[in-house]
């Protein structure tokens, strides 16, 4: 493990933000860590008003002057040194700033949201020039805030700021605290100057609701790293990788282990890097991340489904309103559990289908059966959902697969997608009902091309473009039996026809599924090359895909490991649903 990354943050050409957190708090840093010109967001999981996650106010947007100049990254020219430590979480900035000719400041910050805490940050500044230097710090609300702060109270050492959601109206409080021994200060409305000449050292500490740690700072500082050692101690190792590449592999899973927590609490694409769809949950929670995180820690795929299991009064109450048994599962869930879906995706049933999986196959790794009343839900739902025809076969109609194309771009629905059905008929079976095993083995499946053997993903399927993967997940992860040459030739048939704005997630299935095929050179070789697309900077950074700047996207890394974990470990795909 390399354990710290380092860059010229001003000399990256593409350059993308890193994130710091601790799965409950989360924060991303500027090129110079701190930035008083653009907004840094800082974004708490738990923290939702009507639906849409909270972006809060942010202390990482101090005004520095040294000698009455601004601290910017076009002022003056800098030596500067950003540091991303995978170890620990911290991000740290040092600089040489040159502010006028022969006239040298240097800074250093350094950020760390501690894993032992839930919504707290430090944040440490120095400032060493022979002239005046002045800092001037906040609270800065976002620019499209969904609370207001209705007041602003103040102590001798600390700013506490009482906020209200907008539309929920749920208070709850930011306070920013600050360590000073040296320098003067002085209340500015709703800011605090300090001023000081020499050296100007200042510590801060925000938090949410006032949840500061008892602990001192040292101590707090070693029990974190202690928490990320531990984390690392799981992580993935693939000892015959390339450098470069096992680089890519640490920083991947640091922005996992940044944005995940053990809380059952509803888990969005972006984590608490950035709000991102609203916060809300989709699938790609419960089976992108869920099965690599089985594997490597499972205490954070228990709590996917802990949110699930939390929120299955409003997924009953879901399936009443849509007239169906059981429980059903929006494909966009809130904080809650509410369906945010909006018009064109409401019809998306699989994602019901992943999260019953996701309960059968925790059962089977860890003997914890608490879960399984989810598939049991889900399956008097699937249930009810499908129909009999006259023939006796079973059908799914009217819903979206995972191509969700046909619906933003055909606005359109489809029936019998095969992945939904053939997912839908595993749940069935291991249901223990007899009902829905007669139907798990009656269910319909649009026949294949008798010459090419390639399985339509939907009926009346003709080779359009798709989103993502699609009919491929029946034969990773849900072990659809098919030769070597038609599984092959189905990934490279839909292979051809992504569409190009398509997400990060189809290169972990297809390599998945070489892998399983025993093409594992071809299959790592793949990976890394179809990956690359979707990852920025010196940093890694994964976004959704090729050209949108929802970065830090989870979804992606999942996938990611998904195919990395079945060419380094065979059993990753084998029998996967029992």
């Amino acid at each position: 493990m390399k354990g710290i990354f380092s860059i010229d943050p001003l000399a990256e050409p593409d350059f993308v933000p890193p994130c710091a957190g601790n799965g409950f708090l989360g924060a991303r840093v500027g090129k110079l860590l701190c930035s008083p010109g653009c907004y840094l967001p800082v974004v708490g999981t738990e923290l939702y008003d009507d639906g849409v996650q909270l972006e809060l106010a942010s202390p990482l947007m101090p005004e520095i002057m040294v000698d009455g100049i601004p601290y910017r990254p076009e002022s003056g020219t800098h030596k500067a040194s950003l540091e991303l430590l995978t170890a620990s979480g911290e991000i740290r900035l040092t600089d040489r700033w040159e502010y006028a000719a022969g006239k040298y400041a240097r800074l250093k910050f350094a950020l760390l949201i501690p894993r032992p805490c839930r919504r707290f940050l430090l944040l440490d500044c120095m400032v060493e020039a022979e002239c005046e230097i002045r800092l001037i710090q906040t609270l800065v609300p976002p620019p499209a805030s969904r609370f207001e702060v209705r007041k602003t109270a103040w102590t001798d050492n600390a700013m506490i700021f009482h906020c209200r959601t907008l539309r929920e109206h749920s208070d709850f409080t930011q306070e920013l605290r600050w360590k000073n021994e040296t320098a003067a200060e002085r209340k500015l409305g709703r800011k605090i100057s300090f001023t000081s000449t020499g050296t100007l050292a200042l510590s801060f500490q925000m938090a949410v609701n006032r949840e500061f740690p008892a602990l001192p700072v040292a101590e707090l500082r070693w029990n974190n790293r202690r928490e990320w050692m531990k984390l690392w101690s799981a992580a993935l190792t693939v000892p015959e990788l390339s450098e470069e590449r096992c680089d890519q592999l640490e920083l991947f899973q640091y922005q996992l282990l940044a944005n995940l927590n053990t809380a059952g609490v509803v888990c969005g694409p972006l984590g608490v890097s950035a709000v991102g769809w609203n916060g809300n949950q989709f699938w790609d929670s419960d089976f992108y991340l869920f099965r690599p995180l089985l594997k490597l820690w499972p205490e954070f795929a228990r709590s996917i489904l802990q949110y699930r299991l939390n929120t299955l009064p409003m997924a009953r109450q879901e399936a009443r309103a849509r007239k169906l048994a059981g429980a059903f599962y929006g494909f966009k869930c809130d904080d809650k559990g509410i369906d945010r879906t909006p018009g064109p995706w409401r019809d998306e049933l699989h994602v019901n289908c992943w999260i019953a999986l996701a309960a059968m196959e925790f059962a089977d790794n860890t003997g914890d059966r608490s879960f399984l009343v989810l598939r049991d839900e889900i399956a008097d739902m699937l249930y009810s959902r499908g129909e009999f025809d006259a023939d006796g076969s079973f059908h799914l109609r009217n819903l979206i697969g995972p191509d969700e194309l046909v619906a933003e771009r055909d606005h359109a629905i489809c029936s019998d997608n095969y992945l939904t059905n053939y997912a839908t008929a595993l749940i069935l079976e291991y249901s223990g009902k007899a009902e829905h095993l007669r139907a798990a083995r009656a269910m319909y499946y649009p026949p294949a091309d008798p010459e090419t053997g390639i399985r339509p993903a939907f009926c009346g399927y003709r080779g359009a473009e798709i989103k993502q993967a699609d009919f491929i997940l029946c034969i990773y992860p849900l072990g659809m039996e098919l030769d070597k040459q038609t599984a092959r030739a189905n990934v490279e048939y839909y292979n051809r026809r992504i569409h190009s704005g398509g997400p990060m997630m189809t290169a972990g299935i297809e390599c998945a599924i070489l892998a399983a095929l025993g093409k594992r050179e071809e299959a790592l070789e793949r990976l890394f090359h179809d990956s690359e697309p979707f990852v920025h900077g010196a940093f890694r950074i994964v976004s959704e895909t090729r050209g949108n700047g929802k970065s830090c996207f989870l979804t992606g890394i999942g996938a990611f490991l998904h195919g990395l974990l079945a060419i380094c470990r065979p059993g990753f795909t084998q029998r996967v649903y029992r």
